[in-house]
């Protein structure tokens, strides 16, 4: 019993009298006592609510709130690279110092390289990216450099989405198609662009927002040359929970993409790395499972995970540049 009602039973007199049937109660702090209740509007089981982390994205990339709820069927059925432009494929939570001091938050194609007279690498080839499936790119951000001893280059990062849940990121793309290439010499003009740098070598980065919807297979631009010797791809499942980080206040938004990163191998019908086999760890123990091609440990210590065109056991070389 609470306090005003033990109050009311000591003093009959000064307690509500009771309504009659059928009359309104006037709530106190009610903006209009005579308003019937009106229950709360259930949203239509066949028109699913856009999650909140999918509208805060959206303010960012207006493109994603118009596309179609994902279902089981948006999966993609093409590798992003032809199986011959790349050797080796690392998963998630590269640690590489100094240039990965915190675990990757995506996966690399590791470009084919040949090997030069005085026993290093050269830079790869240029390789063709290919769209995975049907998409809609939502943004292109630019990193260009200025000076420096790799001379200057541009580099791109292509921001894109099958569906409304599911978002990816080719990382280091060295040139565009020339639809896109168009895109983003518009978009370019009003973007938000920072320049930093030291009496050595000047950067800038521009990010840019725009919408191109393009087929499964469609070529996208380039990657490898004297770029980058890897092809990234980031996936952020946006309607699944976040990631329990250990400390999430370090993020500067809630809407911040690092706590929505997934797998993207999940989101492959098939084999995405083509023909040549699943990711493996490289080390005696090979029992353990692989899902997603997540980096850890075994009973030997840890391990490295990647996927091998030749299956064999390889020394992995810490990047420098806009590789990593």
């Amino acid at each position: 019993t609470s306090a005003a009602g033990a109050q009311e039973k000591a003093n009959p007199a000064t307690a509500e009298p009771a309504a009659a049937p059928g009359s309104v109660i006037a709530v106190p702090d009610t903006p209009n006592p005579s308003k019937q209740y009106q229950p709360a509007t259930v949203p239509s089981t066949s028109e699913p609510a856009v999650s909140g982390f999918v509208q805060g994205t959206g303010r960012e990339y207006p493109g994603l709130l118009t596309l179609p709820v994902c279902d089981e069927t948006d999966m993609f059925t093409v590798p992003p690279l032809a199986d011959d432009t790349y050797e080796v494929i690392i998963p998630l939570g590269l640690l590489a110092t100094p240039q990965h001091v915190h675990p990757t938050s995506h996966v690399y194609y590791h470009l084919v390289r040949d090997k030069t007279d005085s026993g290093g690498y050269g830079p790869p080839a240029a390789a063709d990216v290919f769209a995975p499936g049907d998409i809609r790119i939502l943004g292109v951000n630019s990193s260009e450099s200025k000076g420096g001893p790799r001379g200057d280059y541009l580099d791109y990062d292509i921001t894109f989405a099958p569906c409304q849940g599911r978002m990816f990121q080719f990382l280091h793309v060295s040139s565009l198609m020339p639809e896109l290439q168009e895109r983003f010499d518009v978009a370019v003009q009003s973007a938000r662009c920072v320049e930093y740098g030291d009496a050595q070598t000047q950067y800038r980065l521009c990010q840019t927002s725009l919408e191109l919807d393009v087929g499964v297979g469609t070529v996208l631009g380039t990657t490898g040359g004297k770029i980058s010797s890897a092809l990234d791809l980031e996936a952020y499942d946006l309607e699944g929970p976040s990631l329990a980080y250990a400390n999430p206040a370090r993020f500067g938004s809630r809407f911040d993409l690092r706590l929505k990163v997934a797998c993207p191998f999940d989101w492959f019908a098939g084999k995405p790395v083509g023909t040549h086999g699943r990711l493996r760890p490289i080390t005696p123990d090979r029992r353990a499972p692989v899902r997603g091609g997540d980096a850890g440990h075994s009973r030997h210590g840890p391990r490295q995970l990647v996927h091998r065109r030749d299956r064999g056991p390889r020394q992995l070389e810490p990047r420098a540049g806009p590789g990593a």
